[in-house]
């Protein structure tokens, strides 16, 4: 038996180690990874063989407005949250006839991917005071970089307005990332 024929019978064999080796090499790491805000936080203890996690449940309160009987404007100011204390801006609120507008300036806005780089942008949210949240407007700082304008209506009459870091600016509910 010669060379070629040797390597020819265990071809099969060395083609399926060389993908599971280019597989495995493959895999390498995301460079943009950080373990700031991890996925997975694991069982906190382990009771009795059960994972035993701990979870902090943490509840805001904001005032809703009922603006449908207000007459010319009404004018809100934002103020960060821990997640982004120098942010801060102001909105005014006017009801026009079957509509309200809403004219906001933020400023102090970082990048949303440093909560993560799942998080790429933020969202305007209206929170109705049954709970009822409804995106009312991407927010984009432009410019100076960590300013900008925005300009949305709604059909809600009373409500609060939050905004939050998402993952992109169509989704349907606000995160847990309220950062004004």
């Amino acid at each position: 038996m010669n060379m070629n024929s040797k390597l020819l019978k265990h071809a099969p064999a060395l083609l399926l180690i060389g993908a599971f080796a280019a597989a495995a090499h493959a895999q390498v790491p995301n460079p943009t990874a950080t373990d700031r805000f991890p996925q997975d936080q694991g069982p906190s203890t382990i009771r009795n063989g059960i994972p035993v996690y701990k979870i902090q449940v943490v509840s805001r309160d904001i005032p809703a407005i009922n603006y449908f009987h207000r007459s010319g404007s009404t004018r809100i100011g934002f103020a960060g949250t821990p997640l982004l204390p120098l942010a801060k801006g102001a909105a005014t609120v006017e009801s026009n006839k079957g509509q309200i507008s809403i004219n906001a300036h933020f400023e102090g806005l970082k990048p949303a991917n440093g909560f993560g780089v799942q998080y790429l942008t933020y969202v305007l949210w209206a929170i109705t005071p049954e709970g009822q949240s409804q995106a009312l407007g991407e927010v984009l700082p432009t410019g100076g970089g960590d300013k900008c304008d925005i300009k949305v209506t709604t059909n809600l009459q009373a409500f609060a307005l939050i905004v939050t870091a998402e993952p992109y600016f169509d989704v349907s509910l606000p995160s847990e990332l309220v950062v004004m």
